[in-house]
């Protein structure tokens, strides 16, 4: 049972002097103390999140002019976690402390209650909780829980009435009011609603097929085959991760050599984490890139036989912003979320195939404005002057890719290149559907590495001759964790190897639940103790977070969420992206979807009433990125501890 503890918060200005702290620090020896109190780093992506915030008028000012106090519950997890009587939130250079220690603004030490006296403008104060209530009770900025959309309390959002602070009642701010977004206007960092298709999910055929910018690797005629070194080209990519450096970037035949490498891991059974990842028909790949090269040089009047670097055969069909993935910032920017680009593979005629690789990059952003203005960069691609395939849209939109896909963009990785990882989603060189995950290395090569957030297929109820015991101890384990999505698949768990090599979505991948014979691709225990993952939440946000659940019966997807697509054609986009059940889906004006995917549990739980989640991730992210751009980097307000105390990460690896 959950305790009622309450933790008051109470900050320093950690200035160069301590000249405007607020009364929990009004001498030295407090400003000496804040200053040995660190940013709890680890915090960053499994953060302590309030369950609830209250703020109350004082009956006057304080000296230095505070007016209101904050104070914020967490459940007994979360208070375990914290542990200590202080708990530091970063604000820009600046430093807020949680404390508990009886001193300042702590009334009592030890109690679980921490304060905060700040300053600020109440009438400015209750206009924007009204704003982030109406939203609300409007529809627009639904809650999530992680990924799906959960009911905001009705009853208690009409009930919740900002303007009762000024009768110095202590005010509930409910936690699902957060975040809440500013949808452009007066107010907003921009004056324009965030459009999913600009500023998120760009797959527009002006842009994915910008001749200044990518290649068609079957086109023979140089006048309409494009660039071939253009910079969001499959090749260029590789090139700058074969790179050693930005002064030594890497000549054809070594990045030949580079992909050559890559595709050949495939060729040879690997073990990764004591889980066999046989070989798959990849020759193919390397014969439709030779006999693509040979045209072209017959074409050009050149010996048949060298590999040509931009003959390669694979299409971009999608540029992907992921700032969503980011860290909490009240525990720093170690963390500042992917930018990515999607590929598929072609045929020799430059049909589509069965084949996804995505090019996943860190975001190298240390600072709240750093970031920020990263995000703004993104959203101001919504302006309704920028014509989305525009000269001027693509060539803003390279100057943001520029800055995670060159070599040089992170000095502090493997060739000082910013990609976390790459991934490939396929069915056309082998069975069943198989997803797999690629590091660059010290070694300067892409290396097949276990896939994160998924647990061998072994234990799961869908392969033969499952091993489910372990994924249940697993899950009832950590079950609390699973739940507040505050975990990781261990690479081993009670002795035994626990992390997949790889990522296989079992047939059927979607379809209707409880039909005989069929039942969609998640993840499960069995339905008898030991084998039984008790909490029918926990099995669906374990299933969730694994590559072949989210691409399977979690989110009823038929295995990829960006579709392989032709020339001349836009990617098809899943439901759960759209909230549009099938392919396709298009964003309202108001750059929100405004439509809900409805899933019905693939496992059939609870039995006799399965539960049934709302999906529409395009959504969430654009009020992701709204709440990020209008965050305020610089001062300490009420409304930014609350993002901070109530901002849960994704940690998810989709």
């Amino acid at each position: 049972m959950k305790k009622a503890l309450i933790f008051s918060v109470s900050c320093c200005l950690l200035l160069a002097s301590c000249e405007n702290t607020t009364d929990n620090a009004t001498n030295e020896e407090d400003a000496k103390l804040f200053a040995t109190i660190d940013v709890r780093k680890e915090f960053q992506q499994k953060s302590p999140l309030a369950e609830e915030i209250n703020i109350e008028l004082l009956e006057k000012p304080l000296a230095n002019g505070e007016n209101i106090k904050l104070t914020a519950s967490f459940n007994d997890d979360d208070v375990k976690r914290i542990e200590e009587e202080f708990l530091a939130l970063e604000f820009g250079k600046e430093k807020v402390v949680l404390r508990d220690d009886g001193k300042g603004a702590d009334a009592k030490k030890g109690d679980g209650v921490f304060s905060v006296h700040l300053k600020e403008d109440i009438d400015e104060l209750i206009k924007e909780l009204d704003i982030a209530k109406e939203q609300k009770l409007s529809g627009r900025g639904p809650s999530f829980n992680a990924r799906s959309i959960v009911e905001a309390d009705q009853k208690g959002l009409k009930n919740f009435s900002p303007k009762d602070l000024k009768t110095r009642k202590k005010l509930r701010i409910p936690a699902f009011i957060f975040p809440f977004p500013k949808g452009g206007g007066s107010s907003s960092a921009i004056s324009f609603p965030i459009l999913a298709d600009k500023s998120l999910m760009i797959t527009d055929v002006g842009v994915v097929e910008d001749p200044t910018r990518t290649f068609r690797p079957c086109d023979m005629n140089a006048a309409t085959a494009g660039n071939p070194n253009g910079v969001w080209t499959f090749g260029e990519l590789m090139r700058q991760m074969a790179s050693p450096s930005p002064g030594a970037i890497a000549n054809d035949a070594n990045t030949i050599n580079f992909i050559l490498d890559w595709l050949q891991t495939w060729s040879v059974l690997n073990t990764v984490n004591g889980d066999n990842v046989p070989p798959r028909g990849v020759n193919g790949i390397i014969a439709d890139w030779q006999a693509l090269s040979d045209q072209a040089n017959s074409a050009a009047g050149n010996p048949i036989g060298p590999l040509l670097l931009e003959r390669i055969p694979f299409k971009l069909t999608a540029i992907v912003n992921r700032l969503d993935l980011r860290g909490n910032s009240g525990y720093g920017f170690s963390d500042a979320g992917e930018g990515r680009l999607v590929y598929c593979l072609l045929t020799t005629n430059c049909d589509p195939l069965e084949f996804n690789v995505i090019f996943e990059y860190g975001i190298n952003k240390k600072t709240c404005p750093s970031v920020k203005a990263f995000g703004l960069e993104w959203a101001n691609l919504s302006d309704p002057a920028l014509a989305l395939g525009s000269p001027a849209f693509n060539g803003q939109l390279e100057a943001i890719t520029n800055q995670f896909t060159l070599s040089g963009t992170n000095t502090s990785k493997p060739n000082q290149n910013s990609i976390n990882q790459v991934r490939t989603n396929e069915f056309e060189i082998g069975t069943p559907w198989e997803l797999r995950e690629f590091n660059l290395t010290g070694s300067g090569k892409l290396e097949i590495v276990d896939v994160k957030m998924e647990p061998a297929r072994k234990y799961n109820t869908k392969n033969a001759n499952p091993q489910t015991q372990l994924l249940a101890n697993y899950a009832n384990a950590n079950e609390p964790d699973i739940l507040a999505n505050n975990y990781e698949i261990p690479l081993t768990f009670s002795g035994a190897d626990f992390r997949g090599g790889t990522s296989h979505t079992q047939f059927p991948p979607t379809g209707p639940v409880n039909v005989p014979g069929n039942t969609p691709h998640h993840w499960d225990g069995r339905t008898a103790a030991p084998f039984l993952i008790n909490s029918d939440d926990a099995r669906h946000i374990l299933s969730l977070n694994t590559c072949s659940g989210c691409h399977g019966g979690e989110t009823q997807t038929f295995f990829t969420h960006i579709d392989p697509a032709p020339f001349g054609t836009a990617a098809g986009l899943s439901g759960f992206l759209t909230g549009t059940p099938g392919r396709g889906g298009a964003v309202d004006a108001d750059g929100l979807a405004n439509n809900i995917m409805t899933v019905i549990d693939p496992a059939g739980r609870p039995a006799g009433a399965p539960t049934q989640r709302g999906f529409n991730d395009l959504e969430r992210r654009v009020i992701d990125l709204d709440v990020l751009i209008n965050q305020n980097c610089f001062s300490i307000s009420a409304l930014g501890i609350m993002h901070k105390l109530t901002f849960k990460p994704l940690v998810m690896t989709h």
